[in-house]
């Protein structure tokens, strides 16, 4: 048998089966090997798949049997194509798909994908954006700032409640009634707002502490509250006493408390 470069051989003019076969010489006989066969696993040049329904596969029988598949399903504005792989750790076929100028990450046959467009913008359709790491986040050092800027990375949120406390500066008051309060945090600002009811006052006079903020944060220096009674509709204001309590009165400076006093105020800190 003659030998004959395989890049020499004429064009096929009908696509393959698979099926047929060839001869190759291992070096001590000729054997018949298939088509299918002979190019199970090849390497593929995606740059050439420009035609519609093009889909390539390539699969791994080593390890967790990963497979890697290429798909160009149609042509012009919705063209679809993707790169998917999934493997034994998972129950997901991961993919990457370009569509209508968007580059897409998700899972597929699931409708939640982050994307990025073709003016780079990041868009998340369902998802939350997770920091995997402490103290990191959004970072804005691109934007214009202030001369007295001290940072523009903004790594953290929180919101939930607290428990305030009250407690007259003298005597006792009787019995405290609902007491709630919630928080947002923002980076290094916190928001407190509380609702606390007071039952029977008792002998308690002078000022109230309102205490409990250090289940939250420990309050900076110069802390203070602003809100009003709705028993009486007069105005409430407190200011820092230490990192846990603020004092607060009447704004004519008078005792707030009484039978059925109800305190509604907000403490907004920078810590």
């Amino acid at each position: 048998m003659s030998s004959k470069n395989i890049f020499s051989l004429d064009r096929a003019t009908v696509p393959l089966a698979g099926t047929e076969v060839i001869p190759i010489w291992d070096g001590t006989a000729t054997v018949k090997v298939t088509i299918a066969n002979l190019t199970a696993d090849r390497v593929v040049d995606v740059l050439s798949l420009t035609a519609a329904g093009t889909v390539v596969n390539s699969y791994s029988t080593v390890g967790d049997a990963s497979y890697y598949r290429i798909v160009n399903t149609d042509t012009g504005a919705s063209s679809f194509s993707a790169y998917q792989m999934k493997t034994g750790f998972s129950s997901h076929i991961w993919q990457t798909f370009c569509r209508n100028d968007r580059l897409y990450i998700g899972v597929a046959g699931v409708a939640d994908y982050i994307y990025i467009d073709s003016s780079a913008n990041f868009n998340n359709i369902a998802g939350n954006y997770v920091p995997l790491t402490a103290n990191k986040g959004i970072n804005f050092t691109a934007n214009p700032h202030a001369a007295g800027m001290t940072s523009q990375l903004l790594n953290g949120y929180e919101e939930g409640t607290w428990t305030p406390t009250l407690t007259a500066g003298s005597g006792t008051i009787t019995t405290v009634g609902s007491c709630t309060g919630k928080y947002t945090r923002m980076g290094r600002c916190i928001v407190y707002t509380m609702d606390c009811t007071i039952t029977t006052n008792g002998t308690g006079g002078n000022y109230i502490l309102v205490g409990g903020f250090s289940s939250v944060a420990s309050l900076p220096t110069g802390a203070s509250l602003q809100g009003f009674d709705t028993l009486t509709t007069k105005t409430v204001g407190g200011r820092y006493v230490n990192a846990n309590a603020i004092l607060m009165r009447f704004a004519d400076g008078t005792y707030p408390g009484a039978d059925g006093a109800n305190f509604l105020a907000t403490i907004v800190v920078n810590i």
